[in-house]
């Protein structure tokens, strides 16, 4: 071979070498972006929201003001939702925003249903629950021994009522399911359940976080790869993180829960 070919082989795979080191570049630029616009979207739909509620609640956060400390998170989402579970009486536009979080106000936005009817249909939905004081005592306790974690609601999906990520220490609470033909439909089950059992797979990390990983790595590399139906079959095989968690953490929290609240709340 020449050296002019040798050069010019050299000066191709350089060439080459550099346009995938740009094209990652933009890539992983176009990624972050994303990631940034979605954040940017989601801290400015709630900033708007609650910038907008002086015609309907005071200007201050009323958590930190009538309740102690400890019963308020530093995401404010997080807070309005404990305290609705717990039977806190929220106000209308935290219920409207709930409602939208859920992804339920989609239909009245094609329909130009106005805000004040919007409202009326979100409390029919989030209905005030009665209120005890072990009630709402109990969810905080356990919610600050068990990772105090970030409780969000979200649009549901055709399978899970709820969702929990390590990463990111957070539940999602997914009431309400899609079915096949796109109509948004109830799960059955009231947030406080799914949140106890979300709040189980954290127990399981507190509790043994070396079998919780056996457990996801069997589900994940041994299961999954044979499985004709995945997702339900993780629910089934006590080998899994998922049966574990809500099989055998789960009631062990609603047992903690019920010892906590006692017998004067219902």
């Amino acid at each position: 071979m020449t050296d002019e070919f040798l050069d010019d082989l050299e000066w191709l795979i350089i060439s080459l070498f550099k346009i995938l080191y740009y094209g990652l570049v933009v890539y992983g630029s176009f990624i972050v972006a994303g990631w940034c616009k979605n954040w940017i979207i989601e801290k400015d739909r709630f900033d708007e929201y609650y910038s907008n509620i002086v015609n309907f609640a005071p200007k201050q956060n009323p958590y930190f003001e009538e309740y102690e400390t400890e019963y308020t998170h530093r995401d404010l989402e997080t807070t309005i939702i404990l305290n609705y579970i717990s039977g806190v009486k929220i106000s209308d536009l935290d219920k409207l925003y709930l409602f939208r979080k859920c992804g339920l106000d989609w239909p009245a936005q094609a329909l130009s249903v106005s805000t004040k009817e919007l409202i009326e249909v979100a409390k029919s939905v989030f209905l005030d629950i009665e209120y005890c004081p072990n009630r709402h005592k109990a969810i905080w306790k356990m919610q600050k021994k068990y990772g105090d974690p970030i409780v969000k609601m979200a649009p549901g999906n055709k399978e899970a009522a709820g969702t929990y990520n390590i990463r990111e220490n957070k539940i999602r609470l997914l009431p309400w399911i899609i079915r096949d033909d796109l109509v948004m439909e109830f799960s059955g089950m009231p947030l406080f359940e799914i949140y106890i059992q979300e709040l189980s797979h954290i127990k399981q990390y507190q509790d043994d976080p070396y079998e919780t990983t056996l457990r996801q790595i069997y589900s994940e590399f041994t299961l999954k790869p044979k499985a004709d139906d995945y997702f339900h079959e993780q629910y089934k095989d006590s080998l899994t993180s998922e049966f574990h968690a809500h099989q055998m953490m789960a009631p062990l929290l609603f047992l903690e829960f019920d010892s906590l609240v006692g017998k004067n709340c219902k």
